[in-house]
C-alpha cells in the first residue's frame, strides 16, 4: 500500500466522521481516564489472584466471572478499532500488544518511541491521532491481559472443585479461622443466649450438620458461599459443637442434630423425679414416663417411643423403678391423640416452666411457643 493511499484512507475516515483535530484530542482525554481506571482494576485483580483459589469462601460470589464477562464486552467493542490499526500500524500494534503483561508505563514508552520514530507515522497521521492508536492499543492489551487472567483462574477453580480433598482441605482452614475469632465470645454461661441461632432456618448450616461425608459438602459448596455466610456457618457450628458437648450415636437417633432438644432432655431426666415422679401416685408413672417419650420424638417422625423409653432408662438415676416399654407403651389410649390432650397439656406446662427458668428455653421458642 502506498503511502499517499494510507493518508487518503486516514483523511477520509476523520473527514466523514466529522472528527478535527480538537475532537480527537478529546478522544484522547477519554481514553486517558479509562486506562487509568482499568490500570487500577488489573493491579488490584493480580492481588486479588494470589489469594482467590487459596480460600473457601469469597468475597462476593460470581466475582470473576463476572469481571471476564465484562472484559469480554470491552473487548468486543475496542476490536473493530484494533483491526484497522492492525492493518494501518502494524509496527506500532505488534510492539505495544507483545508488552499487554508489562507495566503501563513501559506500554506507554514503547508505543510513545515508536510512533515518534516511524516516518510513516510522521507522515500519515497527525499527532492527535498517533497519540489516539498508542491509547488504544495500550487499552486493548490490559484487555487482553484481564481475560487471559481471569480465564486461568477459573481454570484453576475448576480443577480445584474435581478434587474433593483440595475442597476439604480449604473448608476445614475456613472454619478454623472463623472459630478461632469467635471461640474467646462464647463463654459457657453464654451458650443458652445463643442456643435459639442454631435452630433458625438455615440451609447451608443445616446441610453441613446433615453431611455425613464433609468432602462433598465441600465440593459442592467450594466458591459457592460468601464470607459473611462462611463466618455465620462457622460461628453456628461452633455453638452446635459446644452445645453437643459428646453427643451419643443414641442421642442423634432421636434429636438428629438439634443440640438444643439433647440439652433439654439430659435436663428433664436429671429432674424427672422432683419434677414429675415425687408429686404423682405410682400407676400414673408410666403415663409420664409415655408422655416424656412422646415430647423427645415430637421432631423427629423416624424416632419410636421404644428408642426414646430406653434413652431415658439409659440415663434416668432417681429413686423411682421405671415401667417395662410395655407398661408404658399400654398407655397411649389414656393420653389420647394429639399434644393438647388434657394430661399431656398439663405435663407440657411444667416442663416449659422449667426449661424457662432453668435457661434451657427462652420465651417464644420451641414448646413454651405453643402452650
Amino acid at each position: 500500500m502506498e503511502h499517499d493511499d494510507i493518508e487518503d484512507k486516514l483523511a477520509f475516515a476523520i473527514s466523514s466522521h466529522g472528527m478535527n483535530d480538537e475532537d480527537i484530542n478529546r478522544l484522547c482525554s477519554v481514553l486517558s481516564y479509562r486506562l487509568f481506571i482499568i490500570e487500577k482494576e488489573h493491579e488490584h485483580f493480580l492481588d486479588f489472584t494470589h489469594q482467590y483459589n487459596g480460600l473457601f469462601a469469597v468475597k462476593k460470589k460470581g466475582y470473576v466471572k463476572s469481571v471476564l464477562d465484562c472484559f469480554m464486552r470491552h473487548k468486543k467493542m475496542v476490536l473493530p478499532l484494533i483491526t484497522i490499526i492492525q492493518t494501518l500500524a502494524p509496527q506500532l500494534y505488534t510492539s505495544v500488544s507483545s508488552m499487554a503483561s508489562s507495566s503501563s508505563a513501559d506500554m506507554w514508552a514503547a508505543a510513545s518511541a515508536i510512533v515518534c520514530s516511524d516516518c510513516l507515522f510522521e507522515r500519515a497521521y497527525p499527532s492527535s491521532v498517533s497519540k489516539f492508536i498508542g491509547l488504544l492499543v495500550r487499552y486493548f492489551g490490559f484487555i487482553e491481559a484481564m481475560i487471559s487472567c481471569t480465564t486461568q483462574l477459573l481454570h484453576e477453580e475448576q480443577c480445584i472443585k474435581n478434587d474433593a480433598g483440595k475442597c476439604l482441605y480449604r473448608l476445614e482452614l475456613s472454619m478454623k479461622e472463623a472459630k478461632a475469632y469467635y471461640e474467646p465470645l462464647l463463654k459457657e454461661d453464654r451458650l443458652p443466649a445463643f442456643a435459639f441461632l442454631i435452630k433458625e432456618n438455615d440451609r447451608l448450616f443445616d446441610e453441613y450438620m446433615a453431611a455425613d461425608d464433609k468432602r462433598q459438602f465441600a465440593q459442592k459448596l467450594f466458591h459457592e458461599v460468601d464470607e459473611a455466610e462462611m463466618r455465620n456457618l462457622a460461628f453456628k457450628v461452633l455453638i452446635a459443637e459446644r452445645l453437643a458437648c459428646g453427643m451419643t450415636a443414641e442421642e442423634r437417633l432421636l434429636f438428629g442434630n438439634d443440640m438444643v432438644k439433647t440439652r433439654q432432655a439430659r435436663l428433664l431426666i436429671d429432674h424427672f423425679d422432683s419434677l414429675f415422679l415425687d408429686s404423682a401416685p405410682r400407676r400414673d408413672h408410666s403415663l409420664l414416663a409415655l408422655m416424656f417419650c412422646k415430647w423427645a420424638i415430637e421432631d423427629n417422625p423416624k424416632a419410636s417411643v421404644k428408642s426414646a423409653h430406653r434413652y431415658l432408662l439409659s440415663l434416668y438415676h432417681g429413686q423411682h423403678r421405671l415401667a417395662g416399654y410395655n407398661t408404658v407403651k399400654g398407655n397411649e389410649q389414656k393420653l389420647g391423640t394429639g399434644r393438647h390432650s388434657e394430661p399431656y397439656a398439663t405435663f407440657l406446662r411444667r416442663l416449659t416452666d422449667f426449661l424457662l427458668s432453668s435457661g434451657a428455653l427462652t420465651e417464644g421458642d420451641g414448646v413454651a411457643a405453643e402452650i
